[in-house]
């Protein structure tokens, strides 16, 4: 863990017992949210006017197939985290507020391949028959920092939430599979195991900072 997040735990975990004990009538907003993060629910307790601290929940399961070259992928994203987001209001007569907050990140995806021809797996070319069907499984490090900017606006008796931020889940893991006729062989393992670091890396470019777009709905108390 770097000094950073360190400092970051530690400020969390002081606002987190603040949360714990707040009583009912120190209870800020609650709310529902839709977000790039998943559909969820949240939880707002104000520390003093220019800082708050939200518990948040967030979850969705989402399923898709496409066709790239001669292979036929279809996979299954599974969406879970729950954090706990400082907001900072500079400024209480502003609609703005900066966050950070950590995440427990329970994100993953599984993919399957399915082969209709000859396919290149690392650095060489192999049959349907010899790959057989690949399996990707994609996980995160449990511990994942969130940085936003968001503004409230005021709706009737509701507040409506906007909100930009980076969800930083570092880089994801990637394990890649296969069941053909040359599963297990040196050759092919070989080039498996290339096939994996290359996906990988293509994946952490991508993925290891995920935009976390949100727009929420909340009572005031």
């Amino acid at each position: 863990m770097s000094k950073f997040s360190f400092v970051l735990v530690s400020v969390l975990a002081l606002a987190g017992l603040s949360f714990t004990s707040a009583q009912a009538q120190d209870l800020d907003s609650a709310g529902l949210r839709a977000s790039t993060l998943g559909y969820g629910a949240e939880l707002g307790f104000k520390i003093i006017p220019t800082l708050s601290v939200r518990g948040i929940v967030n979850a969705g399961r989402f399923s898709g197939s496409y066709n790239s070259d001669s292979i036929h992928y279809a996979g299954k994203l599974n969406l879970a985290s729950q954090g706990l987001v400082l907001d900072f209001k500079p400024l209480p007569i502003l609609p703005f507020y900066l966050s950070a907050g950590l995440y427990n990140n329970d994100n993953k995806a599984n993919i399957t391949g399915n082969i209709n021809g000859p396919t290149t797996i690392g650095n060489n070319s192999y049959t349907a028959a010899q790959i057989g069907t690949l399996g990707a499984k994609v996980t995160f490090n449990k511990l994942a920092q969130y940085y936003g900017v968001g503004a409230r606006m005021n709706i009737l008796a509701a507040e409506l939430n906007l909100e930009a931020g980076a969800f930083v889940q570092q880089d994801p893991k990637l394990v890649l599979t296969a069941n053909g006729t040359l599963t297990g062989t040196a050759a092919f393992s070989t080039d498996l195991a290339t096939e994996q670091s290359k996906t990988q890396s293509n994946l952490s470019d991508k993925l290891r900072v995920y935009p976390a777009l949100t727009a929420a709905l909340r009572v005031k108390f």
